[in-house]
């Protein structure tokens, strides 16, 4: 196994330009960090800016099936090309997500890739038992029906496999099918990664793969080691008589400095994109693209993506004046845009990407003047795969 290198936790969406975007999907995969809503925002965001191809890269211990699933559903329904880099390890509901990537996944050569049962938490009585018995049933259906449809095996094996918690090297996953090729190099564990791992007591774990877990945790030298001590001693500034007690005290106010450094540095980066989001969001609305009403979710939005929100401006028409938009009735769904579309026009049924893709001025009168309508229409909203 390679050694361990340092990502923080979540999901990184970069439109590359060309069509193209990168999506990196590393940690755990749960509501606080990588969870389907924001993966559906970002994606819808990602499709609007005319994106076709989707690159992803995926390093986890797993986590939330439930986020995993609607993740797989938001990625099997992008119309593109996908193509996916499996990295150090992908567990659990991890391969879920992976096998989403219907045009390629690599997987990196010290891979590891496990598939399980899912696991389900009940409180309650006999009636809560039933029921979480029986979702239990679904989502473990579910998985099995994903990974038959990526790998062509035969369900009673796969359930095999994931009452057994089969861990498979990238080799084996290419024989099962799981993945399509090896990368020929090796990938790091993130340090977050490691920590998290632990936390999910799996069984069967690769004496390898525990061996990097176990990696991150840094000792501090002591005085066994004379040669060890003294440099550090040295490096620190220290005088040459310092006790075992002061070079811990240094180490740590070291580290408390390092750690405060990371999140000055993180803080500023963060003004920084917030002053920048800010920036193109007050050009939007001023350009009569974005309601003054929706600033806070736009900004929110272009600080997570930038260039995804920017396209999308980009392409949005400004609105004209109100009286030429609507007639009397004040209906959305019978308004009248700048491009010439008929009061007539049937709308009840239109989703959001129908408004973005076909009349953006027309959604942006909604959001100013309908919010309510318009806040029930982005909350519905989900991809419908194309079979």
């Amino acid at each position: 196994m390679a050694g361990i290198k340092s990502i923080i936790a979540g999901y990184n969406v970069t439109n590359q330009g060309g069509g193209v975007a990168e999506i990196s999907i590393t940690g755990k995969i749960d509501w606080w960090s990588n969870n389907s809503v924001d993966f559906t925002q970002q994606l819808a965001l990602l499709r609007a800016s005319g994106v076709t191809e989707l690159r992803g890269y995926i390093c986890t211990p797993g986590g939330s099936l439930y986020d995993a699933n609607e993740i797989y559903n938001q990625l099997v329904a992008f119309p593109g090309r996908k193509t996916c880099v499996l990295g150090a390890l992908v567990a659990s509901a991890g391969t879920t997500i992976a096998c989403a990537f219907t045009d390629g996944i690599e997987m990196a050569a010290n891979g590891q890739y496990m598939i399980h049962d899912p696991c389900v938490y009940v409180e309650g009585g006999e009636r809560e038992l039933k029921a979480a018995l029986q979702m239990y049933y679904n989502i473990r259906k579910a998985a099995i029906d994903i990974y038959v449809k990526r790998t062509g095996l035969e369900a009673d094996e796969v359930s095999e496999m994931m009452a057994a918690t089969t861990w498979m090297n990238a080799e084996t996953a290419k024989e099962k099918g799981f993945v399509t090729g090896t990368t020929g190099a090796e990938d790091a564990l993130p340090t977050n990664m490691a920590q998290a791992f632990t936390s999910y007591n799996y069984k069967n774990v690769p004496a390898a793969l525990n061996q990097v877990v176990m990696a991150h945790s840094l000792t501090i030298p002591t005085t066994s080691s004379t040669m060890n001590k003294n440099t550090i001693i040295a490096s620190m500034g220290l005088s040459a008589n310092a006790t075992d007690a002061e070079v811990e005290t240094a180490i740590a106010q070291m580290s408390a400095a390092k750690i405060k450094a990371e999140n000055d540095l993180k803080e500023e980066r963060e003004k920084g994109k917030k002053e920048k989001a800010e920036m193109l969001v007050d050009a939007g609305i001023a350009a009569k693209k974005i309601p003054a009403g929706q600033r806070d979710a736009f900004v929110t939005n272009a600080v997570m993506n930038y260039d995804a929100v920017k396209a999308m401006l980009d392409i949005m028409p400004g609105v004209a004046p109100i009286t030429n938009q609507l007639q009397p009735d004040t209906d959305t769904t019978k308004a009248t845009n700048a491009a010439g579309n008929s009061a007539a026009d049937d709308r009840s049924n239109w989703t959001i990407t129908d408004y973005m893709e076909k009349d953006g001025a027309a959604l942006a009168v909604m959001a100013e003047k309908q919010p309510e309508k318009y806040q029930a229409l982005a909350k519905t909203y989900q991809y419908k795969p194309k079979n």
